[in-house]
């Protein structure tokens, strides 16, 4: 992770050799760009890391791999696709690998959970899903028919709503449609130069749909993450949310 000046402290070192991320008014700017004044400010900063700045919210992000089951329509596309590119035998040993990472990581999550709420209630821990664009009841029963049909995802935050946790409404279901719509103009496109135009229109959008994503999954933690709770994220390793997060939230990855 790095050092955020503009937006709070999300790490204790800078990398140097990379970019200074500096989020005021969502910009970034290089390092050559931050006057000495700031850097100054960011150097103090860097050796007392929480002088002025309490970390009262907790969020836990895992990094996740989507099965086969979490795709929806798109899965007996995208699976045949995955057979082309890497034969039969090779996308059935990648489907036993996604399928053994995620009983690793049920086993250890539930653990880190139970550890990060020291024995409050579970009450207290709110989960957030890549692609979930509802909360409540419906994001409920979405869960709940998602774990029926095998994704391991899924069936991890069911275990986890059967224990007392909250499920919040993650993402911007507009945008999630227009990354749909974009992914399935390349799998159902008819012919190689249908394809090539597809897969043009998706890199054309791609890295800016991504980047409001995340702001917007980044803008609902904030609103909904209260004080003293644990918010818990499974999000794709492409995106890059805690680039947007506020300063009082401790991140903590966990793969």
């Amino acid at each position: 992770m790095t050092f955020a000046l503009g937006c709070g402290i999300r790490s204790k070192h800078v990398n140097l050799k990379g970019r200074l991320r500096f989020d005021r008014n969502g910009e970034r700017r290089d390092f050559a760009e931050v006057s000495p004044r700031v850097w100054a400010d960011s150097w103090t900063l860097l050796h007392h890391p929480l002088r002025d700045r309490a970390l009262t919210r907790k969020l836990v992000h895992v990094s996740i791999i989507h099965a086969e089951a979490d795709l929806g329509s798109l899965a007996e596309k995208l699976g045949a696709a995955g057979e082309q590119i890497l034969s039969p035998n090779g996308w059935n040993r990648h489907q036993q690998e996604v399928a053994a990472f995620w009983e690793r990581l049920r086993i250890a999550l539930v653990q880190r959970m139970e550890k990060e709420l020291q024995g409050a209630s579970w009450e207290r821990l709110r989960i957030y899903q890549d692609g979930l664009p509802s909360g409540g009841e419906t994001a409920r029963r979405i869960v709940e028919e998602l774990a029926e049909k095998g994704s391991p995802n899924y069936q991890i935050v069911r275990e986890l709503l059967q224990r007392g946790a909250q499920i919040e409404m993650t993402e911007h279901a507009g945008l999630l449609r227009e990354e749909y719509r974009l992914i399935r103009g390349i799998v159902a496109a008819s012919g190689p130069v249908q394809k090539v135009r597809a897969e043009q229109a998706y890199r054309r959008r791609s890295a800016a749909l991504l980047a409001e994503r995340d702001r917007f999954i980044a803008k609902r933690i904030d609103e909904s993450l209260k004080e003293a709770e644990v918010g818990l994220l499974f999000i794709g390793a492409s995106h890059r949310v805690m680039s947007y997060l506020p300063g009082d939230i401790e991140v903590v990855s966990v793969s």
